[in-house]
């Protein structure tokens, strides 16, 4: 039998970062959770593995230290294009590069240290009245058995295919056209410095970072096209290879590939009578800033808004008591839809990416200015620092 209580504040659907930092927020504000996965928890996923600066922070915030030995330094981002290479350090301090399963057990560890946090995986949730006309009834499966218990609020945070955007009929059909990632580690010979490097090619990029004292992992996103719709093996080694700089890197393998996509994801919205939606779920562009994981912690920090409501309520929370919840999505993200946008359009155009990677390699303030408007900087202030950084080194 599975022991649940007759009634959770929340429920969340899905245990990666966005889940359980999302249960850490609401385990802190004295409410009642259950968080569920379909996957035995830690679960590693496909992913860039880069924390930036505003991330860590939320990290610490939120009671997550992962030990020195076990991530990676980063200080900032460099492009490469050919021979023409453009560098700039964060403004903000240092991110850290740290391994996916790393981070998730760090989150799920501290996530079982509230007492009013319960996690079930693997296990599934259904919903008998929908989550398009939600009445706050769930269903839990694990094994052999199941259990009904009721919430006001169901959390979605199931990733880039997530079930709960479907059933909450919150997305939409995204473009004919999308990209999709693969991601490989590998044993370093060598020092790695701090730094996330972007190696560019025409419809394609390849972010190598590093992970720990002597590894690092490469993504590599791409449009689907020939030479990479054979077996992941393949197409990692086809793709691979429209980038010199990076073969010679890449020669000790460190663990198996994964991969992901499409990686767009559309939304109508974020939330309905009962439901939001947190990290991926959220909708999502594509990987190409490096936010995903930030932008998962962040926009589970917002949730706290929810808790003074959450402990009145007697009903699911009707969609204008989520319009708040709403409104914080929408400027944590924003700068990054802007960002991802340009850096797609460049990707698909390099002859106008290789000039810009030529400007930011002599002007480094203002590429310094751009990564910080990336991780969320106001649009006006980073304009001026960008104009100013055109005119002196």
């Amino acid at each position: 039998m599975i022991a649940l209580r007759e009634f959770y504040d929340a429920v969340i659907v899905g245990g990666g970062p966005a889940g359980l930092a999302t249960a850490i927020v609401l385990g802190k504000e004295n409410l009642s959770v259950l968080l569920i996965d379909r996957r035995n928890l830690p679960a590693d996923k496909p992913c860039g593995e880069g924390l930036l600066p505003p991330g860590l922070e939320i990290l610490h915030d939120l009671g997550v230290n992962i030990p020195e030995h076990m991530c990676h330094p980063i200080r900032g981002i460099r492009y490469i294009s050919g021979n023409i290479q453009a560098q700039a350090e964060f403004k903000e301090g240092s991110g850290r590069g740290i391994r996916r399963t790393v981070l998730s057990a760090a989150l799920l560890a501290r996530a079982n240290e509230f007492e009013n946090v319960q996690i079930l995986s693997p296990a599934r949730a259904e919903f008998p009245s929908g989550l398009d006309h939600f009445d706050g009834t769930v269903r839990i499966s694990q094994n052999n058995s199941s259990a009904i218990c009721r919430t006001n609020l169901i959390i979605g945070a199931d990733g880039l295919h997530s079930e709960i955007r479907r059933l909450a009929k919150l997305e939409r059909p995204g473009r004919a056209k999308t990209r999709f990632g693969l991601r490989k580690h590998f044993q370093s010979n060598h020092t790695l410095d701090d730094f996330v490097t972007v190696f560019v090619a025409k419809g394609s990029e390849a972010y190598l970072t590093p992970v720990g004292q002597d590894s690092f992992g490469v993504a590599i996103l791409f449009s689907r096209n020939e030479d990479t719709r054979s077996g992941k093996e393949e197409a990692f080694e086809a793709l691979r290879n429209r980038f010199p700089g990076l073969a010679p890197l890449t020669q000790t393998s460190a663990g198996e590939q994964g991969g992901a996509g499409p990686l767009e994801q559309r939304t109508t919205g974020v939330a309905r009578d009962g439901v939001i939606l947190v990290g991926d779920a959220a909708g999502y562009l594509d990987a190409a800033t490096g936010e995903g994981i930030s932008l998962a912690l962040a926009t589970a920090q917002s949730t706290a808004r929810l808790a003074q409501m959450l402990r009145k309520s007697n009903k699911p929370l009707n969609r204008l008591q989520l319009s708040g919840y709403e409104k914080d999505h929408h400027r944590i993200t924003w700068n990054y839809f802007v960002m991802t946008k340009m850096l797609l359009f460049m990707s698909d155009h390099p002859t106008l990416a290789r000039p810009f990677i030529r400007i930011m390699a002599v002007r480094p303030r203002s590429f310094q200015a751009l990564l910080s408007f990336n991780m969320g900087e106001p649009l006006f202030p980073v304009l001026r620092r960008f104009i100013a950084g055109l005119f002196r080194k």
